[in-house]
């Protein structure tokens, strides 16, 4: 919790590293999915699976502490973004919490396999995501949220949401080294010239 530190202790540093990895590391990975492991050095070395909600929680966290650091919304976007993981928003396509009972699944095996047990860290760890995620009023539907696209053109790194009866873009701007969040009219505009 870098930003929250960063915060508290008035270190513009501190803030700006974590910036930094929801800029370059976090939203790379919501746009072009989650990944168990991968080599910095040779990137066809990765591993999808096994994915699992300790890997979801402290992005959904940190990227929240990011937005209460610097007030900008678009780390809210993109928690509410990570924390739909929980409800469907995954590789398999499939729910990892269950409302009624309060239990979090273990994993995500494949794309057609997911772990059902319930073990006490997956729990924990998925309802502490989801508490976070509520205790925001601007993080609206995140349940809902659902990857539609996502594309890379020679400039833009991108995903395609829809969000109960709305759409969202996460763009990086692979040249400027920046993140923006889209809906509306600009979302459109973006599409117009950069998604086929």
């Amino acid at each position: 919790m870098l930003a929250e530190a960063g915060k508290l202790l008035k270190n513009k540093k501190m803030i700006e590293s974590a910036r930094r990895e929801a800029d370059g590391f976090s939203a790379r990975l919501l746009v072009q999915g989650f990944k168990r492991e991968f080599d910095v050095a040779d990137s066809s070395k990765k591993r999808e699976f096994e994915q699992i909600a300790y890997d979801l929680r402290p992005m959904v966290v940190g990227l929240i502490r990011l937005y209460e650091a610097t007030g900008e919304k678009k780390y809210l976007s993109m928690a509410k973004i990570a924390g739909s993981w929980f409800f469907g928003n995954n590789a398999a396509a499939s729910p990892m919490y269950d409302p009624v009972t309060g239990r979090g699944y273990d994993g995500i095996r494949s794309a057609a396999e997911v772990n059902k047990n319930s073990g006490a860290e997956s729990t924990i760890e998925a309802l502490m995501a989801l508490l976070e995620l509520e205790q925001h009023s601007e993080i609206k539907n995140f349940a809902t949220t659902k990857k539609i696209k996502n594309g890379e053109t020679e400039r833009y790194l991108y995903g395609l949401y829809s969000i109960a009866n709305d759409r969202l873009g996460l763009i990086l701007d692979k040249k400027a080294g920046t993140i923006v969040v889209l809906q509306g009219k600009e979302l459109s505009k973006f599409e117009k010239h950069n998604v086929k």
